[in-house]
């Protein structure tokens, strides 16, 4: 049942091609500490998730989705026509199945934030955090869980949502980078 929307292939592959170019370390370091730090010092400096930034973010992962569709397209047009005496063909070949893996990735993350982030919008998450509920509730010790609850769930969103963003830009910077080298292959010298 689950098969059509199966979208673990997309994943592993994006981690192959990763681990084909660096050591685990660093990959880890890249993709998973460095995003995880940012979302950290972001919560911590209390810069939690508002409604104009639910919005803004919406809009330009609206944006980021169409710009990956579009690389894609990019990318299966380089492929028909990349012609096989060029040089270093087998690279640039290989240089393209990374591409595409590393581009549907970053696509699903953006999809995927761009879900949450909806979710996010539509709840109005940040209107339950502790300042902002109204007074009427009690001073019960329910009632401060309660808000200490809400409060909670709004600091674990953001939290979640910076180590996304993080994480796509790393993964879009990589995927420029890898861009910058099928187009202008620096250990040519014509």
């Amino acid at each position: 049942m689950f098969v059509l929307i199966d979208v673990r292939a997309i994943v592993s592959k994006h981690y192959e091609t990763l681990k084909l170019d660096s050591p685990v370390k660093f990959i880890l370091l890249l993709f998973a500490i460095i995003p995880i730090l940012i979302s950290i010092s972001l919560i911590y400096f209390d810069k939690l998730l508002t409604e104009n930034s639910v919005n803004n973010l919406i809009t330009a992962y609206t944006l980021f989705a169409g710009f990956l569709l579009s690389i894609i397209f990019v990318l299966f047009d380089i492929e028909n026509k990349l012609n096989p005496q060029i040089y270093r063909y087998l690279e640039k070949k290989d240089l393209l199945h990374h591409l595409y893996a590393n581009t549907l990735y970053a696509l699903l993350i953006s999809i995927i934030t761009l879900i949450i982030l909806i979710l996010v919008s539509i709840t109005e998450l940040w209107t339950e955090s502790a300042q902002n509920l109204p007074a009427a509730l009690g001073n019960s010790s329910f009632d401060r869980g309660l808000l200490l609850c809400q409060g909670y769930r709004l600091t674990f969103i953001s939290f979640l949502i910076y180590f996304l963003i993080s994480h796509f830009i790393m993964t879009l910077f990589m995927i420029l980078k890898r861009l910058y080298y099928l187009i202008y292959d620096p250990a040519r010298n014509d």
